[in-house]
């Protein structure tokens, strides 16, 4: 009998580049409905199919894919208080995660959202300043984030939505991919919020030496 010949592993630049095209088709067939837009169970069908996709891979799924899934399920939950919710787990995933910064900055951008609020917590979170009122301020602070954006949501269209929540899957797919150029795409970032707003990146000062 012949011996079946393994498949060559993947390494995850292959991996990322086979899962972002894959979460392409899926968009695309299950964008095309008279809406062309994502359902709440279409959003969930993907982001199902990428988790499972990544256990298989490095048997686990990465703070910033779960941080990317959390996130775009929220943008399209009809639920509020649950849509919040997911998008407040997201938020807190990823600013503590390489990419995730940059991914996060990319749809505030786009949504127009909280960039002075942001800045704030993620200088706390990230040990970019000096964290001013704790983990209780930080808490409420990504609860604020995830508050501004889904007031925005209302605004948008569901073809616009389900942009948003596909692109944020997508650039997760490839930060992680691609982690040194997703280390260069968080401190530009940093530098981006600084400017912002300045107030939230304070200097830290070592405390004076005693002679």
């Amino acid at each position: 009998m012949a011996m079946k010949t393994p498949k060559p592993q993947e390494n995850n630049q292959m991996f990322a580049g086979r899962i972002k095209a894959q979460v392409d088709v899926l968009y695309a067939k299950l964008t095309s409905n008279p809406q062309n837009a994502l359902s709440y169970q279409d959003i969930c069908h993907i982001t199902d199919f990428v988790q499972y996709e990544f256990f298989q891979h490095c048997g686990e799924c990465p703070q910033i894919m779960l941080g990317a899934c959390q996130f775009s399920r929220g943008l399209l939950n009809s639920d509020k208080i649950e849509g919040m919710n997911q998008m407040r787990m997201g938020i807190g995933l990823l600013i503590t995660v390489v990419g995730g910064l940059g991914l996060l900055w990319g749809i505030l951008i786009a949504m127009g959202v909280g960039m002075g609020m942001f800045a704030t917590v993620v200088a706390a979170v990230t040990g970019g300043g000096i964290p001013i009122a704790g983990p209780l301020a930080i808490g409420f602070g990504i609860a604020a984030i995830a508050a501004g954006i889904y007031a925005a949501v209302s605004f948008m269209s569901p073809q616009a939505l389900s942009a948003r929540a596909h692109d944020a899957i997508i650039d997760a797919i490839d930060k992680w991919g691609f982690p040194e150029k997703a280390a260069q795409a968080d401190q530009q970032v940093k530098l981006e919020m600084g400017k912002a707003n300045p107030t939230a990146m304070v200097e830290k000062k070592e405390p004076p030496k005693p002679e």
